[in-house]
């Protein structure tokens, strides 16, 4: 694919979560994310020909930020509970960061369906808690800094942790950014840590 193409194609996928953020999933149609863009519908179904293939673009780009964002806090990192606690704060800095984003996963995942009518994101992806449980069996078995568990609940909880807060970020609902990263990374590090007899 050639550069401008590409420049064309990322600011569609930029223009629809704009819509999304903005006025929501009901809203973002091919013409109004066209508009938004001031371009033709013609430009917009060129490069993604219907709207499910758009609105899947979005989620990857979206999580696609995301990913090398989280990278750079946990690079480095010679521990298992330090990596846990960059990969948490990574994560719900970028949601306070970039709360357009959130948004914009938030309505698709909720609405995209498919033709049958079935959710199209009903069926939970595992490999979101692979990076955690990595970490929480280096922690486990590697280091023994953290206590035993089962790594597969461990990561889920956390995911469901920072996933549930997603919308409240997203909605300015929670104002303190930093008492909040903290009250979660603290509560986690107490959660794995292996305790001393």
């Amino acid at each position: 694919m050639n550069t401008k193409r590409q420049k064309r194609r990322l600011q569609i996928i930029e223009d629809a979560i704009q819509v999304l953020a903005e006025e929501g999933y009901a809203n973002a149609s091919i013409g109004n994310i066209a508009k938004k863009g001031g371009i033709s519908k013609g430009v917009v179904t060129y490069h993604f020909p219907n709207k499910m293939q758009l609105m899947k673009a979005v989620v990857e780009h979206s999580y696609g930020l995301a990913a090398p964002y989280m990278e750079k806090f946990m690079d480095g990192l010679d521990s298992a509970p330090a990596t846990l606690r960059a990969y948490i704060e990574s994560n719900l800095r970028f949601m306070f960061e970039h709360p357009k984003y959130v948004t914009a996963i938030i309505e698709v995942v909720s609405n995209l369906r498919t033709e049958s009518g079935e959710l199209y994101y009903k069926d939970e992806d595992e490999s979101i808690y692979e990076p955690l449980i990595d970490i929480l069996k280096w922690g486990q078995e590697m280091e023994e800094s953290f206590r035993e568990f089962s790594p597969l609940i461990m990561a889920r909880t956390v995911r469901s942790v920072i996933d549930s807060l997603g919308p409240k970020i997203a909605n300015h609902d929670i104002s303190d950014m930093e008492s909040t990263i903290s009250e979660i990374v603290d509560t986690f590090d107490y959660a794995t840590r292996k305790t001393t007899k």
